[in-house]
């Protein structure tokens, strides 16, 4: 006779399984070994490695390649168990290593130091006085390119002071002196409108040739609020402080009526300012060389202000990003002068008819890269209008999409992306892969399965067709 069966509680479900991680000693141990044993390392980034700590950074600290200057670009963002201690300690070796560097090379040579320190919790007052006074040595100062501080938490750095001491440092007092190439201030919610004021008079950034203030507080209403001055600030640094609650229009164009008024910028983005004629008046010196420029969500911005600023760029511009359902300006009026474009972003523009948008893409016929999101009214009617030169097409949430004029149309793109365009069809979709021999890759929109893609053998283009499925 069988024995009888165990009755009891059923056995647990088994655990689901984790993606394998790299282990925190395994990512101290790696960056052990590169302190080390790589004394002429350049570039290093261990940004978002949770992992690391203090113990990494003090081995990274005593290391050939930052003591000795050799180490020109370090990203350390995303540390959380890094302290303020360690990463001041860090920061003042590195500056230091790099003052030396120059000194016994060419105190005004064209190395540039690039620093990523965003969302770093221990960025604190403390580390950023000691980076801006370990980078002074006399009357030479160390030529740092590139500073990138975007949206950090409240409270963890005050960066009108950071800014007063950076202006400080940064005083013409030698005739190399300290230049800035980029600068990103993007997020920087502490940073009022006189701190920005005393940035632009700073004679450092007369060869800065990228610049981002998108969604800048300071620059993004019509009237700043009031700005208190900042704890610690004395007499006329206060004073100065007190400027932040001046217009946000008149600080942008007073920015680069001064001594930023002889930049001659290369990149520029100023997504979420308001800004108006005045604003793009100021801005037409400068920005008479740009290559890229970004205005999404700019309030205040008409087609006036628009096409005067487009207008002084017009010769050099290559890449352009512009966007924002409640912008009171329109394709037709203030993008009619370009002729140039390679690179055509539009952004929420729910009532852009094809119509409007042709005769542009038609007048750009170098055009290379298309990106339309939030484009409802598009259709297939403006695939006519595609130039022979456009090899990449973006479609985000441009339901009025079908598919078939692309399939018509677009027979030279080699990348299609149709994530979020609910009125792509899979007849379309299919039509699309099989007319378009030169596409590499086809993103789909989420109600369209990737098995609806006819499948070829090795000698077919569809054989070799990355299709992928969008999340939208």
């Amino acid at each position: 006779m069988p024995p009888p069966p165990i009755v009891g509680p059923p056995p647990p479900p088994p655990s689901p399984r984790t993606p394998p991680t790299r282990p925190p000693d395994r990512l101290l141990a790696d960056l052990i070994m590169i302190a080390r044993h790589l004394a002429q390392l350049q570039r290093l980034s261990v940004s978002g490695c949770i992992g690391i700590g203090d113990e990494g950074l003090a081995e990274l600290e005593g290391s050939a390649c930052v003591r000795e200057g050799r180490l020109r670009s370090l990203a350390v963002a995303d540390l959380p168990r890094v302290t303020g201690r360690m990463l001041l300690r860090l920061l003042v070796s590195w500056a230091q290593g790099a003052r030396h560097h120059e000194d016994s090379h060419d105190s005004c040579s064209d190395a540039a130091l690039h620093l990523d320190v965003s969302h770093l919790s221990a960025m604190t007052d403390a580390a950023a006085h000691a980076l801006a006074d370990a980078l002074v040595h006399g009357e030479c100062i160390v030529r740092l390119r590139q500073l990138q501080l975007p949206d950090l938490p409240p409270g963890l750095v005050d960066t009108a002071l950071f800014i007063d001491s950076l202006v400080q440092e940064l005083s013409p007092t030698s005739g190399c002196g300290a230049v800035f190439a980029r600068l990103s201030l993007a997020g920087c919610s502490k940073l009022t409108a006189g701190g920005l004021l005393r940035l632009a008079a700073c004679d450092g950034f007369r060869q800065l040739h990228a610049l981002d203030l998108s969604h800048l507080e300071a620059l993004r209403q019509p009237h700043a609020p009031a700005a208190a001055a900042p704890d610690g600030l004395p007499g006329a640094e206060a004073s100065a402080a007190a400027e932040g609650s001046v217009a946000a229009v008149p600080t942008l164009a007073r920015m680069f009526q001064g001594a930023w008024s002889a930049v001659r910028l290369q990149q520029l983005q100023l997504d979420g300012c308001y800004m108006t004629q005045a604003a793009a008046a100021a801005l037409a010196a400068p920005a008479g060389q740009l290559g890229s420029l970004s205005l999404v969500g700019c309030k205040g911005l008409d087609n006036a202000a628009l096409a005067q600023l487009l207008g002084s760029c017009a010769a050099s511009l290559t890449h352009l990003h512009v966007g924002g359902a409640s912008a009171s300006w329109d394709e037709p009026t203030a993008l009619s002068q370009l002729t140039g474009l390679r690179l055509l972003q539009l952004s929420r523009r729910p009532v852009l008819q094809d119509a409007q948008l042709g005769p542009i893409l038609r007048a750009n016929a170098g055009l290379t890269r298309l990106e339309l999101a939030g484009c409802y009214a598009i259709t297939d009617a403006l695939m006519q209008w595609l130039p022979r030169s456009l090899v990449e097409l973006k479609l985000v949430v441009c339901s009025g999409v079908v598919g078939a004029g692309i399939a018509q149309h677009g027979r030279r793109l080699q990348r299609l992306w149709l994530s979020g365009c609910e009125g792509a069809t899979p007849a379309a979709v299919q039509a699309i892969a099989v007319c378009c021999t030169r596409l590499q890759l086809l993103e789909l929109p989420r109600h369209i399965p990737p098995s609806c893609i006819p499948h070829q053998g090795m000698n077919g283009h569809l054989h070799w067709l990355q299709v992928v499925s969008g999340c939208l």
